[in-house]
């Protein structure tokens, strides 16, 4: 019959999840301005990971041995310090390596595409960039984004409301979240009511990710009176 955890046991098992959890925590803080942001489980087994290493090379340097009486017992003032100096360095690697890993998310492809047409690659790398990596909707609603000045849309609500204007903002992380703003000052947002569009009062309209349905993109109504005044005055 296996015994049951000790009490000092316990007490490390709790001490030891604390010093990850705060570097990573710093690591957030300094990229993104913001505590971590994940699910509980997920940041007590990311936590007890990136503790791990902390602890082996504060305990290293100290030549005590990485037992769970050792983490209790040597929480003395030296070893604390050297645990908070640790901690601290290795929330700002952490930092680095997540800031170094974005850059070269975003520049990693130009930086490729380049280095693969020198090495005349050139239609192998035509025929992979066809294929887009991430969310389908994230590529959907950044496509919109270049375009916002021509394009309106549509969205469609989990509760079966309808609402058209144009993209004014969104976000991707932590949630897809979409603002709709008027077109023009003269254009209202408008929302489907009895199957007509009918004009808001509201200036924007913002949708959380938890309630959206469905996204249509069309025309916007200010390009087709654009184009028809330019056809108006070719004809003239």
């Amino acid at each position: 019959m296996s015994e049951l955890p000790t009490a000092t046991q316990v007490f490390a098992f709790a001490v030891f999840f604390v010093p990850g959890y705060l570097s990573l925590n710093i690591a957030s803080f300094l990229v993104e301005g913001r505590t971590l942001s994940m699910r509980w489980d997920e940041k007590i087994i990311v936590s007890y990971v990136w503790s791990l290493l902390i602890f082996l090379v504060s305990f290293s340097s100290l030549k005590i041995a990485l037992t769970p009486e050792s983490v209790t017992s040597s929480l003395t003032t030296a070893p604390l310090i050297v645990l908070l100096g640790a901690t601290v360095g290795f929330g700002i690697i952490a930092a680095l390596v997540y800031y170094i890993g974005r850059v070269m998310l975003h520049k990693g492809p130009a930086f490729g595409r380049a280095v693969s047409y020198r090495l005349g690659l050139r239609r192998m790398v035509d025929w992979l960039s066809e294929f887009q990596t991430g969310s389908t909707t994230e590529f959907f609603l950044n496509l919109i984004w270049q375009n916002r000045t021509k394009d309106s849309l549509i969205v469609e609500t989990n509760s079966g409301r309808f609402f058209k204007g144009n993209l004014g903002s969104l976000s991707v992380e932590p949630t897809l979240d979409i603002l709709l703003v008027r077109p023009s000052d003269t254009r209202p947002l408008q929302e489907l009511i009895k199957g007509e569009w009918t004009d808001l009062e509201e200036w924007s309209v913002l949708i959380p990710q938890g309630n959206i349905r469905t996204i249509e993109a069309i025309p916007s109504e200010e390009v087709d009176s654009e184009q028809a005044e330019s056809g108006d005055r070719n004809r003239n």
